[in-house]
């Protein structure tokens, strides 16, 4: 299977990696400009937040929640206000954010800059995932140099606001990027998941107060809303999903690596943005959104790439890896794969996911080798996810159950079961 190539082809929104087209936006100069940056600045915080709103944006860590709804929530709660770049990037399927920041640094730390200020918040975290040590030095020497031009610090560009931005580190697990993961970690307590979501923290964060927490891609998305306009940025995406998104592509295509579409792209132009299948190669199904995501039959290159494709097939982009499957790939050992890879993440805190994901497993192995009572073990399965996606206390556990789901319902021959 070719070997990923980790240079990727942003063509739309993202400058200072490779050559923007002419619908793209000014590329990043040699050591880091930050050109939108005061034209920010000379925004209201109010009318800032009206143009992420009419860009449509959405987050792209993978929950897709609008990005205005955020900013306004974290706005109309008392200071101070706090910041929060989740940078964990737990998903091994994914890597675009560590791109981001290891290629264009300065890009994420202007976002940052942006929607600090649309909150007035003066104290700002980028909470790095432990897999990606390779961001660290590119990061630190980045932060170095807007310190520098007086870019971060005190008095930002002579406008009386000031903003400090700290580097936490987590150890890498993939349930650390869970919001309550986050929080807990830069507060110095147990790095565990809590129930509650991101969206709740505009209220009660960081030291009970009102905290902002964005994705990299989506902090890397509000330098362009700012140079071409809301309206513009939302124009480049579908309806209700404005701007484009990166995805990383893994398995049958002829040039695996990281791949920039707009937002509504089918999954067939970015299997052609891959250089298509890899020769002698026949595509079987596609693992779309990582070990928590859904196994597809080849329908699914006709699908649009968004937010909104829950709704319309019940499979989720979530951060964007995508794993094109051969007709020789095993479904069943992706599935036990996934499967095995979330139980090793897991924190093992509730009940739910640890005791449902080793069931989970055992009901697995016992449909694929004919040693089980199908219909009973199919019941027992069904029980099982819905329970788990219900009472798990963080996203790894309710949707742990995902790509099983998917191959019992998409591919039951594979388990030697009947359609339907």
């Amino acid at each position: 299977m070719p070997k990923p190539d980790r240079s990727p082809r942003l063509d739309l929104l993202f400058g200072g990696i490779s050559q923007a087209s002419s619908q793209g936006v000014t590329s990043c100069p040699a050591g880091g400009g930050y050109p939108t940056l005061r034209q920010a600045l000379g925004m209201s915080p109010q009318a800032l937040i009206a143009e992420v709103e009419a860009a449509q944006l959405r987050g792209r860590g993978g929950a897709g929640y609008p990005t205005a709804h955020k900013l306004s929530a974290t706005a109309a709660g008392a200071g101070p206000r706090y910041l929060i770049a989740n940078a964990d990037e737990g998903d091994p399927s994914v890597y675009k954010d560590s791109t981001l920041l290891s290629r264009v640094p300065e890009r994420v730390i202007e976002g940052m800059l942006i929607a600090a200020w649309a909150v007035q918040a003066e104290q700002a975290y980028i909470y790095l995932g432990g897999k990606h040590p390779e961001c660290r030095q590119p990061l630190n020497a980045a932060l170095a140099a807007a310190h520098e031009r007086g870019l971060l610090g005190q008095d930002i560009c002579g406008s009386g606001w000031n903003l400090c931005i700290d580097i936490v580190e987590s150890d890498g697990l993939f349930v650390r990027g869970d919001s309550g993961a986050v929080v807990n970690t830069i507060e110095g307590r147990p790095p565990e998941p809590e129930v509650r979501y991101g969206r709740h923290l505009a209220s009660s964060g960081l030291w009970g107060r009102p905290t902002l927490l964005l994705n990299v891609e989506t902090l890397a998305c509000l330098p362009a809303i700012i140079e071409l306009g809301g309206t513009q940025f939302a124009a480049l995406g579908s309806p209700h999903n404005g701007g484009s998104k990166l995805f990383s592509v893994a398995g049958c295509v002829a040039r695996p690596g990281l791949y920039e579409l707009r937002m509504g792209s089918t999954l067939g132009q970015l299997l052609e943005a891959s250089g298509g299948l890899a020769p002698g190669a026949t595509l079987q199904a596609v693992l779309l959104g990582g070990p928590s995501g859904s196994l597809c039959g080849p329908e699914a290159l006709d699908w649009q790439l968004d937010y909104d494709l829950p709704e319309r097939s019940g499979a989720s982009i979530h951060a964007g890896g995508v794993s094109f499957l051969a007709e020789d790939c095993d479904l069943v050992q992706v599935v036990l794969d996934n499967l095995a890879f979330l139980v090793s993440e897991s924190c093992g805190q509730c009940l739910p996911c640890r005791e449902g994901l080793p069931l989970l497993e055992q009901l697995l192995r016992g449909l694929a080798s004919g040693s089980s009572k199908p219909q009973a073990d199919l019941k027992l399965l069904k029980q099982t996810i819905a329970l788990m996606r219900n009472l798990s206390t963080c996203g790894l556990g309710s949707s742990a159950g995902t790509s099983l789901e998917s191959l019992v319902v998409r591919f039951p021959e594979r388990l030697g079961l009947c359609q339907g």
